[in-house]
């Protein structure tokens, strides 16, 4: 227990403890995905008194088409900025680390618009848990390299915003895990799954994101270290690398 204590770093950043409360979702913002005076109260009762060493707020959609419910917080433009900013402030100033997780549903998604089938690794329909079926579209390289993108800039937002870091959402069925399911992604270019050579594209995309975070044009002292965590909970990936791939599973890309 009393390691439980102990201060932790991660590259420029140091957390005061080793407990973390890991992201749930609350439903709590208004109905445009920007912070409520509920979910600071939310956040407010959890933090007060710095118990925590690091919060991991719930998911931010990083694009429209990628939101997976409603009443989901939203990162998907610069105008989503201020409102985050009072939740990493209220964190930040009862005492503990905080960090923005990001993620786009994929198939799972419930867009903004409401309008056409979801994106997905590939072109399928499958069982709903909710009767019926749930019917995606094959993301194309350049909707690949479109929602890349978008995690880059919500990652330079997190960071405008005064989080200490970003957690990548890559389980729970949404985008991400998608492209690792070999029942769901059936693509047979460079983002197949079935030699997890694709996985060098995932590890690309991370560092986009570090990249993006170090040309949004500020200096960050160490408490303000932005530190990129890969959390890719797809089992599977990371019992089952084969050697030449073993470094994957201790990807973590510091800003």
């Amino acid at each position: 227990m009393e390691m439980l204590k102990q201060p932790l770093r991660i590259h420029n950043l140091e957390i005061r403890n080793r407990l973390v409360m890991a992201p749930m979702e609350c439903r709590k913002t208004d109905e445009f995905g920007e912070v409520s005076q509920e979910m600071l109260d939310y956040y407010d009762q959890r933090t007060r008194g710095g118990d925590f060493g690091l919060i991991i707020t719930e998911h931010h959609f990083v694009s429209p088409d990628g939101r997976a419910s409603s009443r989901q917080l939203s990162i998907v433009d610069d105008s989503k900025i201020e409102s985050n900013r009072r939740l990493a402030k209220l964190v930040r100033n009862n005492g503990s680390a905080v960090f923005m997780q990001l993620g786009h549903a994929g198939m799972m998604a419930q867009p903004l618009s409401g309008d056409g089938n979801a994106l997905s690794a590939s072109d399928i329909s499958i069982p709903s848990p909710l009767g019926g079926e749930i019917s995606a579209e094959e993301m194309s390289i350049e909707d690949i390299g479109r929602v890349t993108e978008c995690f880059a800039k919500a990652a330079v937002r997190a960071k405008k915003a005064g989080f200490d870091g970003v957690e990548i959402h890559a389980a729970h069925g949404y985008l991400l895990s998608q492209f690792y399911s070999p029942i769901i992604n059936c693509r047979k270019d460079a983002y197949t799954c079935e030699t997890l050579d694709g996985m060098g594209d995932f590890v690309s995309t991370l560092r986009c994101y570090k990249l993006s975070a170090r040309k949004s044009g500020r200096n960050f002292q160490s408490h303000y270290a932005l530190a990129l965590m890969t959390t890719v909970r797809a089992a599977a990936l990371c019992t089952r690398l084969p050697p030449r791939h073993k470094n994957l599973q201790r990807q973590a890309l510091i800003f």
